[in-house]
């Protein structure tokens, strides 16, 4: 076909469609446009960082939980179908990684204790919903989410086999940590900014709830202070301890205990780079607490 000619066909076809989507949105039917573009985004995706589409829509889903917290767990594409974001991302992922692992005749399981644990939780959980199903019904099957949802340890653990992938998958995560540490106290000062305008549909897209958004903040400083290269020293070591300290004065006892037992952790294994930065700055910290208190009393 001429060039020119199959340029004409693709605007027209794409005009046709975008007048569509615009129809769609304004009679208030929002799916189909939401499908679009998180189709172009991912198509773009692919195209430029050259991975696969699961993945991308992998990464695009963990970024949306750790930024939209309980907000976006809440989230159906499909109205009145209740297909979750989570749930979508599994049953897209794991339907091409079972095609792909057929075709390579190996199946998406290395053979070392943290699978087989795994293994052996997915198999627990799946007799114990066998008896608590007849029981509590729906609940059970909301609750079985717990268990199902460490398969995306699999789909995950094998699509990081390739090296663009994972810097791909681990920089989701970076920036889903990154953004909440900025949109999480933004929400605190101007909540009905994010309950007014970020909505979709009847669904509010940020919901925080404060145990889940400091446990994300202080994982990603972990994260990110671990992740970091000489290079990237200078702005990453110091952001991952203004969001470790955020988190770790926050009213969240677990978040206290855990960012505690990590340190603790870290030490044990011999990596002090951060607990030794947390420690001086906790340490600095203390002594401004103390000069500030002599200082009013005075």
């Amino acid at each position: 076909m001429n060039p020119r000619t199959r340029l004409i066909l693709i605007s027209l076809v794409a005009a046709v469609v975008a007048i569509w989507l615009a129809a769609e949105m304004a009679s208030g039917n929002y799916f189909w446009p939401a499908l679009a573009a998180v189709t172009a985004i991912a198509g773009v995706l692919v195209h430029l960082l050259k991975i696969e589409g699961d993945v991308i829509l992998l990464g695009l889903v963990m970024f949306g939980y750790i930024v939209g917290n309980r907000g976006f767990a809440q989230f159906m594409p499909i109205p009145g179908i209740p297909l979750l974001p989570a749930e979508a991302a599994l049953m897209v992922a794991l339907g091409w990684r079972l095609v792909r692992c057929a075709f390579a005749r190996r199946l998406p399981v290395e053979r070392d204790r943290l699978h087989w644990l795994i293994l052996a939780w997915l198999v627990v959980g799946g007799v114990r919903f066998g008896f608590d199903l007849p029981r509590h019904g729906l609940l059970a099957v909301r609750d079985f989410a717990v268990v199902y949802y460490a398969l995306l340890f699999f789909i995950a653990r094998h699509m990081a086999q390739d090296a663009v992938a994972r810097r791909y998958l681990i920089g989701c995560v970076l920036a889903g940590c990154i953004t909440l540490a900025v949109t999480y106290p933004l929400n605190a000062a101007f909540p009905q900014l994010f309950s007014s305008w970020l909505r979709f549909g009847t669904t509010v897209l940020i919901l925080y709830k404060s145990d889940l958004a400091l446990s994300f903040i202080a994982a990603g400083s972990i994260l990110i202070f671990q992740w970091a290269d000489p290079r990237r020293r200078v702005w990453a070591w110091p952001l991952a301890s203004a969001m470790f300290f955020y988190a770790m004065v926050g009213d969240v006892r677990a978040v206290l205990v855990g960012g505690a037992s990590t340190l603790l952790l870290l030490a044990a294994a011999r990596r002090w780079a951060f607990p030794l930065v947390q420690g001086t700055l906790a340490v600095v910290a203390l002594l401004g607490l103390i000069g500030a208190a002599v200082f009013a009393h005075h």
